[in-house]
Order: structure tokens, then C-alpha cells, then sequence
């Protein structure tokens, strides 16, 4: 008899993270205000290794995880964590493109021309953290909005024809204004972001040391019980 040999399948950590997937984590896991759910004591869950992976990155951009808690003094004001987030230093070419995206979302107005043409336009760091905090509160309003049909399984037609007009609605208008917004919170973010990092170079700021097929796979475990949103 011959024995039959076991290839051992390779463990790919070939993932990137950049701004855009930062943002996109944080946008998922981070309540209005900033703040995540600390998951600490929490058992084991596909839940919680996605939103290790994403304090695994924000380390590497240098935020500590606990700025993305509330202080353990139940009286003071924790504020948003937005302020925290952000880099100190934004690029002109990125102040010049917040400036556009601005002016083209502004029904014409001379005051409002003048203070964009300034150069004092957002020298201010609490003004940048300021339209941060709002932008990613509106725009965690407008993921709620997105992810509500998606969450519907089963239900009456009439329901169902209602889901998809509701869809196409948001699809038609509402996905430019999100991707808006998005690339204003990108670009407030500031020059930290600028630097990618593999998922292989993660595993040393505390990334989770389970792939993406692993993580699918434990998914396709419970998929049949919970319904789970893909985060991509």
C-alpha cells in the first residue's frame, strides 16, 4: 500500500492595508462617536479577530488601542476618538483637494469663497478634528441606511419589492454622497496614511495569525444560523 502525502497549503498573509481600508474598518466597528467595543474579555469570534486586525493596523500608524475605548471614569467626557485618528500633518495637495470637494458641494456664496481661498483654511487642528468628528458621524448614519436592506433574509413580496426600490434608491443616489464623504475623511485623515502595510508585516503590531480563507471558513460554520456582512 502506498501512503498518500499531505501538502501543506500555504498560509497567505498578502493582504494591504491603506487609508481607504483603515477608514473602511473603522467606519464598521466604531459606534458615532469613535468608539469600539472593547473585546478584550469576549471569547473568540470572527468578529473580534476582524477588529483585532484593524487595531493591529492602527497600531502600526501608531494609534494605541485604547484611545478607540471609553475612559473607565464613567464622568468624563470622552469626547471622539476622531480627534486621535488624524495625522498632525496634512499635505497642501490634500487641503487643496478638501477645498474643491467642498466648494463643488456649496451652493455659491462669496463668504464661503473667501474663507476656502484662505490660507488660514483649517490651520486650526481643532477645526480639522471638528469636521472629522461630523463627517464620520453622518456618514456612519448613511452605512446603517446602506446595510438595512441587506440584513432582510426572508420576507412577504410586497416587502420584498419595497427592499428593492429602497436599494436602487441608495444605489442611484445616496452611494455617490458616501463616496464623498469618504474621500473627505481620507484626505482629513492626513499624511500618517500615506504608508501601506502587508498583512505579513502586521503580525508583529498583534494582527491576528488567522488568513482570510481561515476566517471564511469559520464563517461558512455559523453562516447558516447568523447572517454575517462581508467586510472586504
Amino acid at each position: 500500500m502506498t501512503k498518500k502525502t499531505t501538502v501543506a497549503k500555504e498560509r497567505k498573509f498578502d493582504g494591504v492595508w491603506d487609508a481607504k481600508r483603515i477608514l473602511r474598518y473603522y467606519l464598521y466597528f466604531a459606534n458615532e462617536d469613535g468608539f469600539l467595543m472593547n473585546m478584550n474579555s469576549w471569547e473568540e469570534s470572527t468578529f473580534k479577530i476582524r477588529q483585532r486586525r484593524f487595531l493591529a493596523a492602527m497600531k502600526a500608524y501608531g494609534r494605541e488601542e485604547s484611545i478607540f475605548y471609553y475612559p473607565e471614569e464613567p464622568f468624563l467626557d470622552a469626547g471622539c476618538t476622531g480627534r486621535y485618528v488624524i495625522s498632525k500633518k496634512r499635505s497642501k495637495n490634500k487641503m487643496n483637494k478638501i477645498r474643491n470637494l467642498i466648494r463643488q458641494n456649496l451652493t455659491p456664496n462669496a463668504h464661503y469663497d473667501k474663507m476656502l481661498s484662505s490660507k488660514k483654511f483649517f490651520s486650526n487642528e481643532k477645526d480639522v478634528w471638528l469636521a472629522f468628528e461630523k463627517l464620520f458621524e453622518l456618514r456612519k448614519g448613511l452605512l446603517t441606511l446602506e446595510h438595512k436592506c441587506s440584513e432582510v433574509l426572508e420576507c412577504r413580496p410586497s416587502v420584498g419589492m419595497i427592499n428593492r426600490a429602497t436599494d436602487s434608491l441608495y444605489r442611484n443616489n445616496v452611494r455617490a454622497v458616501n463616496e464623498v464623504i469618504d474621500e473627505m475623511l481620507v484626505l482629513l485623515m492626513g499624511d500618517d496614511y500615506d504608508k501601506t502595510f502587508t498583512e505579513k508585516e502586521l503580525l508583529q503590531f498583534g494582527y491576528p495569525d488567522v488568513t482570510d480563507e481561515e476566517l471564511y471558513e469559520m464563517e461558512l460554520v455559523i453562516r447558516d444560523r447568523f447572517h454575517i456582512a462581508e467586510l472586504c
